[in-house]
């Protein structure tokens, strides 16, 4: 139909294969993956707490296109409430997301679509324990991406 969003070139590529998270809460960090041009991207994230009260934590980060340089994390918005004749305070804050499992079992789920249109040239995915520092549980991490025409 005319009109039609149709996403082109899906790109999916492993982040990381499922493992131990580095020990004492100490980040992994990924390799920058670039994704100059892409219009969206989705991680699909794997967690096995191994052990009951094992959580762990996660952010993405960005670099800009050049000639601009710098690394940029996620952050959360949340907008103020909004009256007549008041500005509006609203709450701009960096963002690390926490999971936290149901049970003990290996667990998936998606993150996304995050909509780039373009807008960053590349990212990296950084997780941590933060349950049980001392039994680490398992992380794993692919990433989709795909250009809208």
């Amino acid at each position: 139909m005319e009109g039609d969003t149709q996403l082109l070139l899906p790109m999916a590529f492993r982040i990381r294969a499922t493992a131990a998270l580095p020990a004492a809460g100490n980040w992994y960090t990924s390799e920058w993956h670039f994704c100059k041009g892409v219009s969206f991207l989705t991680l699909y994230i794997e967690y096995d707490a191994v052990i009951a009260g094992n959580s762990f934590a996660f952010y993405l980060d960005w670099s800009p296109c050049p000639p601009f340089e710098g690394v940029y994390g996620m952050s959360g918005y949340q907008m103020g409430p909004v009256a007549a004749g008041v500005d509006i305070q609203s709450l701009i804050q960096r963002e690390v997301i926490n999971y936290t499992p149901t049970g003990l079992a290996a667990e998936a789920f998606a993150f996304g679509p995050i909509e780039l249109r373009g807008t960053a040239y590349k990212f990296r995915v950084w997780a941590h324990e933060t349950g049980n520092v001392g039994n680490m549980g398992s992380f794993g991490c692919d990433a989709q991406l795909a250009v809208e025409r």
